[in-house]
């Protein structure tokens, strides 16, 4: 009976020590792993205006859809009184890309912006003004991001016909 016990702690023993022996294989992995990972470049920011019929667009969305040989992703930024912010660290690279503009209905601007729940209903009522299918699902706009410098743009859109 002695020597069951003396049996069952040594392999009992030995198993830890197997045990250990691989989690300190896989820390060491992992560790190599790590350092020898990069983080993907960053690209360059790109900031600017957007002005319907001439006067800032109050709330809305900008998207930067790669085309031709433009590596992804698409990158979009909100448009807040006519001006956008899209920073590097969001990974837009340089190339060609098609400009597509949007709107923001009053209550989902509102809600973005933190408005109380009546206010939000109110601005459901306001009819939302739509920019032409021409700046953006037919949208003919584009922009060359250059590399290794901040990109500063601005586009003019019109609104659509009938959109009040």
């Amino acid at each position: 009976m002695i020597e069951n016990l003396r049996d069952s702690s040594q392999s009992t023993g030995f198993r830890s020590v197997r045990r250990f022996r691989w989690r300190g294989i896989c820390l060491v992995l992992l560790l190599v792993s790590a350092c020898s990972w990069r983080s993907p470049e960053l690209g360059p920011s790109i900031s600017g205006t957007v002005l319907v019929d001439g006067t800032p667009l109050p709330s809305g969305q900008i998207v930067f859809r790669p085309i031709g040989e433009t590596a992804g992703p698409k990158v979009s930024a909100r448009i807040r009184n006519g001006s956008f912010e899209i920073p590097k660290e969001h990974g837009i690279q340089p190339g060609e890309f098609q400009v597509i503009v949007t709107t923001l209905s009053s209550d989902v601007a509102a809600f973005q912006e933190g408005a109380t729940h009546e206010e939000i209903a109110e601005a459901a009522k306001v009819p939302q003004r739509l920019i032409s299918k021409d700046f953006n699902e037919n949208s003919k706009l584009a922009y060359t991001v250059q590399k290794g410098r901040p990109n500063r743009c601005e586009f003019h859109v019109k609104w659509a016909t009938g959109s009040r």
